[in-house]
């Protein structure tokens, strides 16, 4: 899967020492809990380095978008772990875990500034959830495009949380639904949606054809739709 950088590699012969990961639920992953990362940093070989969980939920480009731009079908946006555990160039795809031992993420990328490659205490990990859902999909063979809902929009200026439509894409599942320019998305299968980001990722995680409905504002009124999600491949045609 391209677009969130995770893939499935079959193992042709095991033995006795290769062991079975666990996996933690991301929704027991607290903020300030320790994160050890386990990688080849710069061809260092099983490398262990570290630190804590900085933050849940921080939205951030895929790695698609990095070598795509934000209209190439390989952008996604996704909730990510933020850890001060030093992760450098070599440590991506590498686990994620926790003190005792469980995968709660996989590491994805590292932000830096000007022309540092090195890490700055900011890396990030695609949750457990998130891998084992993609992981699933491609095993099981099924499809892993990005879903599409066709708006454009943003976070609130004004201190409310929720995304903001701009604008409505004629002939899309936003439209049929019934959303409309200025409407307020504020949850998103009853969970809150604090900014444009966050729905942005909540959508693209889903699978194109799947149904989720949407609580919006709409002036002093709050409505309820339910819509058929499309796919952004089919979408976006050759513009990808």
């Amino acid at each position: 899967d391209v677009r969130r950088d995770v893939a499935v590699v079959q193992l042709a012969e095991t033995d006795e020492s290769v062991k079975v990961a666990t996996f933690a639920p991301s929704d027991r992953i607290r903020v300030g809990q320790l994160a050890v990362a386990v990688g080849s940093p710069f061809e260092l070989s099983q490398t262990v380095t570290a630190g804590i969980v900085s933050a849940v939920g921080r939205v951030v480009p895929s790695y698609g978008c990095q070598v795509g731009g934000t209209r190439s079908a390989m952008c996604a946006y996704l909730s990510m772990l933020q850890t001060d555990a030093p992760i450098n160039p070599g440590n991506s795809g590498g686990p994620l875990a926790d003190r005792t031992g469980r995968v709660i993420g996989m590491n994805t990328s590292i932000r830096t500034e000007g022309f540092r490659t090195a890490n700055a205490g900011v890396g990030f990990a695609i949750p457990s959830d998130t891998v084992l859902l993609v992981a699933d999909r491609l095993i099981s063979g099924e499809p892993v495009a990005t879903a599409f809902l066709g708006i454009s929009g943003v976070t609130p200026t004004d201190g409310r949380a929720g995304a903001l439509i701009t604008e409505v894409v004629e002939g899309t599942p936003a439209e049929r639904s019934g959303l409309e320019k200025g409407d307020l998305i504020v949850r998103s299968d009853g969970w809150p949606i604090p900014d444009m980001r966050a729905l942005r990722a909540d959508i693209q995680l889903r699978l194109p054809g799947t149904k989720v409905e949407l609580e919006y504002l709409r002036g002093d009124r709050i409505g309820k739709t339910v819509l058929e999600l499309a796919s952004l491949d089919e979408e976006l045609g050759d513009q990808g």
